[in-house]
């Protein structure tokens, strides 16, 4: 039986925490125990295992390799572990002592495993010659170098997580990062500068009051933007964007008290007060002792213009408004000479307030005014005065009312006519209650007594009285008649 004897030239770039590159060169030769036949074929495979260094032996990493050809080899082979076919784990965690804690593993006694800083690893080899799987009982240590010609990364971190030197195109250097990290002071005011909470600085764009501490902000510009700020050139010489005569405001004294603040077309400046004139009312209004002359013009925009006097208007009022005249005073219109007037005036008591709406024209001649019980005035022609001995009821509505006692008087051959050209009753005569029993002549000429209906020529309804006339009821030519005798 062969007996394979396994050699490692090689071992390269290994770090203490973390692998240099990701791969490592395995480099040997197999041998029967003899050390003098070589293990040849024209397909050998591999199992390359990472275990770790302790009693634990845990197993961190598997991959195979090959098959590979190594006819006329001499038994020499050479494999890339971490580039193989990967079975368990990864190359990276395998070989990093800073990954943590590795779980899940196949160890001699646990399942997990936690690298020290400064462990090493332990490799195993397997081949398969074409006999079967072939397990060299040697595990070989794999140490740590102390550098590298080129790494990927440091204890984890990769070239992008490292600040380079780079001195040709910036000031970026070792001194200089030293000096700006030089204190915890330095450290500390950078934090601020970044989170804005700097005392020594202010942000481009603050979003909190800035504090000067009593310190002058100076070599500003005019301003162009409502929200700019200003100096006190600016501010001297000009009042809301417009120019002022800084010459005479600023020599003002106590002795100018009163001055008034004025635009003069081209700047502003201060000139003496106006004498107030007391025939002259203020803006804010006071008490005339005299009459008001406008001078020809008008009095506008004003709310309620309240007058206790009279009121004299020599060319006319416009208002748009209500023109109130209190307290039963009269409306008055004067004569040419204003001698005399005539004039309205509204009764002591008003029971409820009314308004008439005059018509929109002129009427015509004779005619007069009407209303429509709602306040709307029209122009209707009245009718004629009535004729004389003769009674004109056109006029009333309804009832006529006598005031006094009224006697109607027909001499002569002239006759008291009424014309009934209705269905209703002609003539209806009732007593002071009202009642529905009155004396009635009807449309066809009947005559009803205590009925408004009759159905008879003379329909009594009640008591006949006759009286005595002390006539016979034998009379020739008394047909007809009814008397009574006693």
């Amino acid at each position: 039986m062969i007996k394979p004897l396994f050699s490692i030239f090689t071992i390269l770039l290994v770090t203490p925490m973390i692998f240099a590159s990701d791969f490592l060169v395995v480099e040997g030769r197999l041998t029967d125990s003899t050390g003098l036949v070589p293990v040849e074929g024209s397909s050998v495979s591999f199992e390359l295992e990472i275990f770790s260094p302790g009693a634990e032996q845990c197993r961190l990493y598997k991959e195979t390799h090959g098959p590979v050809n190594m006819a006329a080899s001499n038994g020499y082979f050479s494999l890339r572990l971490g580039k193989g076919a990967v079975n368990i784990g990864t190359f990276a965690n395998s070989m990093n002592n800073n990954v943590g804690t590795l779980t899940a593993l196949t160890c001699s006694s646990g399942t997990t495993y936690a690298p020290a800083a400064t462990a090493s690893r332990r490799l195993r080899i397997s081949y398969n010659a074409g006999s079967g799987l072939q397990t060299l009982q040697q595990l070989v240590d794999i140490g740590a170098t102390q550098y590298a010609n080129y790494a990927y990364s440091l204890q984890g971190k990769a070239a992008s997580d490292f600040v380079s030197i780079n001195p040709s195109t910036a000031v970026l250097t070792q001194a200089n990062l030293e000096s700006v990290f030089a204190n915890q002071g330095n450290v500390d005011e950078l934090l601020d500068l970044i989170s804005g909470a700097s005392t020594l600085y202010t942000q481009g764009l603050p979003s909190t009051a800035v504090n000067n501490n009593g310190q002058i902000i100076s070599n500003l510009g005019n301003p162009t933007n409502p929200t700019d700020a200003t100096h006190k050139q600016y501010v001297d010489q000009n009042l809301a964007g417009r120019p002022a005569d800084s010459t005479t405001l600023s020599s003002l004294s106590v002795g100018d008290f009163g001055d008034v603040l004025t635009w003069n077309g081209t700047q502003w400046t201060a000139l003496p007060p106006v004498a107030s004139d007391p025939s002259k009312l203020p803006l804010s209004g006071g008490t005339m002792s005299g009459p008001l002359d406008m001078g020809g013009a008008n009095i506008s925009n004003a709310a309620t213009v309240q007058v206790n006097g009279g009121l004299t208007v020599g060319t006319g009022i416009d208002s748009f408004g209500a023109i109130e005249i209190k307290n039963s005073n009269e409306l008055q219109f004067s004569d040419g000479d204003s001698s005399n007037f005539v004039g309205f005036v509204a009764p002591a008591i008003v029971i409820s307030d009314v308004v008439w709406v005059l018509p929109d024209s002129d009427g015509t001649s004779g005619q007069v005014l009407q209303t429509n019980g709602s306040g709307v005035l029209s122009w209707v022609t009245a009718s004629g005065a009535p004729a004389a001995d003769s009674l004109d009821f056109s006029h009333f509505a309804d009832v006529m009312t006598l005031d006094a006692s009224t006697d109607i008087s027909v001499t002569g051959t002239n006759f008291f006519s009424i014309s009934n050209t209705g269905s209703g009753p002609s003539f209806v005569v009732k007593d002071q209650a009202g009642d529905t029993t009155p004396f009635v002549i009807s449309d066809i000429g009947s005559v009803g007594i205590g009925t408004a209906n009759p159905t008879t020529k003379m329909d009594i309804h009640g008591t006949l009285k006759i009286a005595n006339s002390g006539e016979p009821c034998s009379i020739a030519g008394d047909g007809g008649m009814v008397r009574y005798d006693a």
